[in-house]
């Protein structure tokens, strides 16, 4: 493939452990969403010495960066860290050729998530003061916070819980949207405005466009209060009204299918593309502005492999 030397990887681990293509047969594979679902990230190295494997140890850091230098049609490269975590474990496969040690990795903010909260903050404390207090405690990079609705807690806040729990419901408070980005803790009013547009058609990577339609099966819960029946009895000569006790209400579950259009997007890697990022479509049969709702980034240098971005979105109506 004429890309096949203007790719870039380069991966750190620690502080001084540095993997380049020069020196290393190595691939990459990240794949993540814009849910609560752990990314999950995978890098694969050749033939380490012994030296090289002791020094990559579970809990490490790990730096990725990846991305093309610049191509036919594009002068500017599009390099950028890829993926920022900490190594998990390391597995061993061995062929007739190679020892291959397949290194996994994970978020950091998972660690963060189950951290516990415990803190009560004084009344007029906006949400702004609590998630940057609280991200300065677990010590979270902070990006921006741009909250739709910035209030304070009339009566004062105490936070019990993991700290997953504690950024949710303030998401929910301040009627905004959180989301991590490479390791650093961001609110903005949605993911929507959040992020910046980035552009995708031919000339910068776009290989192909398909579309197919998901249905899933929603459930609704609807509740039903039944009327309540007085009862009239006679004592002492006298008419009394004796009132039941209120009957539990109904609670029913209702199933309805939702479709959705889901685009599938094939393109040259562009590490800039993440969960969330928003892409509008040009020059190509299928056009517009989409969210992306999955992403999947597989990099290596070596001759015949995968160097692209595979991401599934949703149509973004404008309104």
């Amino acid at each position: 493939m004429s890309n096949l030397f203007n790719r870039h990887l380069y991966v750190t681990i620690g502080d001084n452990l540095k993997f380049d293509k020069d020196n290393y047969s190595m691939w990459f594979e990240l794949k993540a969403d814009d849910g609560d679902d752990t990314n999950v990230a995978l890098f694969t190295v050749a033939n380490l010495n012994v030296e090289t494997l002791g020094q990559i140890k579970k809990n490490e850091k790990i730096v990725v960066e990846a991305g093309y230098l610049g191509f036919e049609g594009i002068d500017e490269p599009n390099v950028d860290v890829i993926f920022q975590g900490k190594v998990e474990r390391i597995d061993i496969e061995t062929n007739e050729v190679d020892k291959m040690y397949k290194i996994a990795c994970s978020v950091n903010n998972e660690a963060w998530y189950q951290t516990r909260v415990n803190k009560t903050y004084p009344k007029e404390t906006k949400y702004s003061t609590i998630i940057r207090d609280i991200a300065k405690t677990l010590k979270i990079p902070v990006g921006k916070i741009q909250l739709t609705r910035d209030q304070s807690y009339l009566r004062g806040k105490k936070f019990d819980m993991s700290a997953k729990k504690a950024f949710k419901q303030l998401e929910q408070d301040s009627f905004s949207k959180m989301y991590f980005r490479n390791n650093v803790l961001n609110f903005v009013p949605d993911i929507i405005t959040g992020v910046d547009t980035i552009l995708v058609k031919p000339i910068n990577g776009l290989i192909k466009v398909t579309e197919k339609e998901e249905t899933k099966t929603v459930e609704e819960k609807r509740t039903t209060q039944r009327a309540v029946k007085k009862k009239e009895t006679k004592k002492s000569n006298k008419k009394t009204t004796e009132k039941k006790k209120t009957p539990k209400a109904k609670i029913s579950i209702e199933k309805s299918k939702v479709t959705t259009k889901i685009y599938t997007i094939e393109m040259l890697l562009y590490a800039k593309i993440q969960e969330g990022s928003k892409i509008k479509l040009e020059e190509s049969k299928v056009t517009g502005t989409y969210i992306v709702k999955k992403v999947t980034h597989k990099a290596s240098c070596e001759a015949g492999s995968e160097f692209t971005s595979t991401l599934e979105c949703i149509e973004l109506k404008e309104k």
